[in-house]
């Protein structure tokens, strides 16, 4: 099970039966509840996939510390020196600014 699943089981609970006098009710918030789970799921896979960036198609800042991905699915981490490590930074296939990987406080 994917960590988005996981976490959209913990905010949205199935509710239960027991809880209801009425059938249609405990149905109406069943499927509410399914639903809510998957735009929650598929809300935090696009804001994940609106992370990563495609060394073909941008650069990043200067200076900045990345996280990178290969082709084999290996991470990386760099400081991207401008051009000094252009080259080997086209090695690689996806980078993330570190910064906005870590929660905001």
């Amino acid at each position: 099970m994917s960590k988005a699943k996981e976490l959209a089981e913990q905010l949205f609970p199935e509710p239960q039966m027991k809880d209801y006098d009425d059938i249609l009710e405990y149905r109406n918030d069943r499927d509410w509840t399914f639903i809510a789970r998957g735009a929650f799921v598929k809300g935090y896979e696009q804001a994940l996939h609106a992370l990563w960036h495609n060394v073909k198609d941008e650069t990043p800042i200067d200076g900045e510390r990345l996280l990178l991905i290969n082709r084999n699915g290996e991470y990386g981490t760099t400081m991207l020196m401008m051009p000094i490590l252009y080259k080997e930074f086209r090695n690689w296939e996806k980078w993330a600014y570190i910064k906005d990987l870590i929660p905001n406080e």
